[in-house]
Protein backbone atom coordinates (compact mmCIF):
# COMPACT_ATOMS: atom_id res chain seq x y z
CA UNK A 1 0.00 0.00 0.00
CA UNK A 2 1.51 3.51 -0.64
CA UNK A 3 1.90 5.70 1.77
CA UNK A 4 0.09 9.40 2.02
CA UNK A 5 2.17 12.38 2.33
CA UNK A 6 0.23 15.45 3.49
CA UNK A 7 0.43 18.39 0.54
CA UNK A 8 2.41 20.92 1.51
CA UNK A 9 1.58 24.11 3.70
CA UNK A 10 1.57 27.34 1.32
CA UNK A 11 3.62 30.05 1.93
CA UNK A 12 2.74 32.40 4.81
CA UNK A 13 0.57 35.87 2.67
CA UNK A 14 3.40 38.56 2.26
CA UNK A 15 3.35 40.82 5.77
CA UNK A 16 1.39 44.48 4.50
CA UNK A 17 3.77 47.57 4.56
CA UNK A 18 3.54 49.97 7.67
CA UNK A 19 1.74 53.26 7.17
CA UNK A 20 2.85 56.15 8.21
CA UNK A 21 1.03 58.76 10.48
CA UNK A 22 0.80 60.73 7.64
CA UNK A 23 0.14 58.44 4.99
CA UNK A 24 -3.22 57.42 7.37
CA UNK A 25 -3.91 61.12 8.08
CA UNK A 26 -3.78 61.77 4.59
CA UNK A 27 -5.98 58.66 3.92
CA UNK A 28 -8.56 59.51 6.31
CA UNK A 29 -8.65 63.16 4.64
CA UNK A 30 -9.50 62.01 1.88
CA UNK A 31 -11.95 59.74 3.13
CA UNK A 32 -13.88 62.64 5.06
CA UNK A 33 -13.85 65.06 1.69
CA UNK A 34 -15.67 62.17 -0.25
CA UNK A 35 -18.03 61.72 2.04
CA UNK A 36 -18.74 65.39 2.34
CA UNK A 37 -19.25 65.44 -1.46
CA UNK A 38 -21.15 63.09 -1.19
CA UNK A 39 -23.31 63.94 1.10
CA UNK A 40 -23.32 67.00 -1.22
CA UNK A 41 -24.34 65.78 -4.10
CA UNK A 42 -20.70 66.45 -5.74
CA UNK A 43 -19.51 63.61 -8.02
CA UNK A 44 -15.65 63.34 -6.90
CA UNK A 45 -13.79 62.92 -10.31
CA UNK A 46 -12.44 59.73 -9.85
CA UNK A 47 -16.36 58.70 -9.69
CA UNK A 48 -17.45 60.62 -11.95
CA UNK A 49 -18.16 59.08 -15.55
CA UNK A 50 -14.83 59.38 -18.22
CA UNK A 51 -15.06 61.76 -20.51
CA UNK A 52 -15.06 60.43 -23.86
CA UNK A 53 -11.39 60.46 -26.29
CA UNK A 54 -11.18 63.35 -28.44
CA UNK A 55 -8.30 63.90 -30.90
CA UNK A 56 -5.65 66.62 -30.01
CA UNK A 57 -7.17 69.12 -32.36
CA UNK A 58 -10.90 68.71 -30.84
CA UNK A 59 -9.24 69.18 -27.29
CA UNK A 60 -7.51 72.22 -28.01
CA UNK A 61 -10.45 73.97 -29.43
CA UNK A 62 -12.44 73.34 -26.63
CA UNK A 63 -12.45 76.58 -24.62
CA UNK A 64 -12.41 76.26 -20.51
CA UNK A 65 -15.55 77.09 -18.65
CA UNK A 66 -16.34 80.39 -18.18
CA UNK A 67 -14.69 81.19 -14.22
CA UNK A 68 -17.87 82.87 -12.99
CA UNK A 69 -19.96 79.90 -13.17
CA UNK A 70 -17.42 78.12 -11.02
CA UNK A 71 -17.62 80.70 -8.61
CA UNK A 72 -21.43 80.52 -8.60
CA UNK A 73 -21.36 76.72 -8.02
CA UNK A 74 -23.24 75.82 -5.07
CA UNK A 75 -23.17 71.97 -3.52
CA UNK A 76 -25.94 70.55 -3.25
CA UNK A 77 -27.67 69.62 0.08
CA UNK A 78 -30.29 67.23 0.53
CA UNK A 79 -33.85 68.09 -1.38
CA UNK A 80 -35.85 69.94 1.36
CA UNK A 81 -38.16 67.20 3.32
CA UNK A 82 -34.87 64.71 2.99
CA UNK A 83 -32.40 64.09 5.54
CA UNK A 84 -28.60 64.93 5.31
CA UNK A 85 -26.24 62.39 5.90
CA UNK A 86 -25.16 63.93 9.46
CA UNK A 87 -21.96 61.29 9.20
CA UNK A 88 -20.28 63.59 7.46
CA UNK A 89 -20.08 65.55 10.66
CA UNK A 90 -16.48 65.03 12.44
CA UNK A 91 -18.02 62.46 15.76
CA UNK A 92 -20.88 61.33 13.96
CA UNK A 93 -21.08 57.91 13.14
CA UNK A 94 -23.36 55.45 12.27
CA UNK A 95 -25.05 55.14 16.06
CA UNK A 96 -24.91 58.74 16.61
CA UNK A 97 -26.30 59.23 13.23
CA UNK A 98 -29.48 56.94 14.11
CA UNK A 99 -29.60 58.45 17.73
CA UNK A 100 -29.99 61.57 16.14
CA UNK A 101 -32.43 60.64 13.05
CA UNK A 102 -34.84 59.01 15.93
CA UNK A 103 -34.94 62.37 17.82
CA UNK A 104 -35.66 63.92 14.67
CA UNK A 105 -32.64 65.98 14.01
CA UNK A 106 -32.34 64.40 10.52
CA UNK A 107 -30.39 67.67 8.79
CA UNK A 108 -27.52 69.74 8.97
CA UNK A 109 -29.86 72.98 9.53
CA UNK A 110 -31.51 71.00 12.52
CA UNK A 111 -27.93 70.14 13.78
CA UNK A 112 -27.47 73.50 13.51
CA UNK A 113 -29.98 75.24 15.79
CA UNK A 114 -29.38 72.43 18.33
CA UNK A 115 -28.35 73.46 21.34
CA UNK A 116 -24.91 71.60 22.85
CA UNK A 117 -26.60 70.47 26.20
CA UNK A 118 -29.26 68.24 24.06
CA UNK A 119 -27.31 66.32 21.92
CA UNK A 120 -25.22 65.85 25.17
CA UNK A 121 -28.17 65.05 26.86
CA UNK A 122 -29.33 62.60 23.98
CA UNK A 123 -25.61 60.99 24.16
CA UNK A 124 -25.73 60.46 27.62
CA UNK A 125 -29.63 59.10 27.84
CA UNK A 126 -27.88 56.14 24.98
CA UNK A 127 -24.93 55.27 26.54
CA UNK A 128 -23.00 56.92 24.15
CA UNK A 129 -21.45 60.10 25.38
CA UNK A 130 -17.40 58.25 25.79
CA UNK A 131 -18.02 57.82 21.81
CA UNK A 132 -17.44 61.94 20.76
CA UNK A 133 -17.76 65.00 21.85
CA UNK A 134 -20.69 67.27 20.21
CA UNK A 135 -19.43 70.02 21.39
CA UNK A 136 -18.32 71.07 17.80
CA UNK A 137 -21.90 69.53 15.95
CA UNK A 138 -23.92 72.60 15.57
CA UNK A 139 -20.53 74.69 14.20
CA UNK A 140 -20.25 72.09 11.39
CA UNK A 141 -23.86 71.27 10.68
CA UNK A 142 -23.65 75.57 10.15
CA UNK A 143 -21.20 75.42 7.67
CA UNK A 144 -22.60 72.11 5.92
CA UNK A 145 -25.73 73.77 5.60
CA UNK A 146 -24.59 76.58 4.29
CA UNK A 147 -22.70 74.32 1.83
CA UNK A 148 -19.37 76.24 3.22
CA UNK A 149 -17.07 72.73 2.60
CA UNK A 150 -13.85 74.82 2.53
CA UNK A 151 -14.60 75.87 6.28
CA UNK A 152 -16.18 72.63 6.77
CA UNK A 153 -12.67 70.53 5.50
CA UNK A 154 -10.84 73.45 7.35
CA UNK A 155 -12.40 72.79 10.85
CA UNK A 156 -13.12 68.67 10.28
CA UNK A 157 -9.18 69.31 9.76
CA UNK A 158 -8.99 70.25 13.54
CA UNK A 159 -11.24 67.58 15.19
CA UNK A 160 -10.72 63.81 16.26
CA UNK A 161 -14.19 62.42 17.70
CA UNK A 162 -15.87 65.96 17.48
CA UNK A 163 -13.40 67.41 19.72
CA UNK A 164 -10.44 70.09 18.93
CA UNK A 165 -7.12 69.01 18.56
CA UNK A 166 -4.36 71.14 19.24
Amino acid sequence: RPRRVAAPEPPPPAAAPQRTPEEIKAQRDAMMARRAQKAAGIIPEAEAEPAPKQSEAAATTVAAPPAALAETFVPATAAPGQPDDLKVIEGIGPKIAGLLNAAGITTFAQLAETEVSRLDQLLVDANLRRLADPGTWPEQAKLAAAGDWDAFKKLTDELKGGRRVG
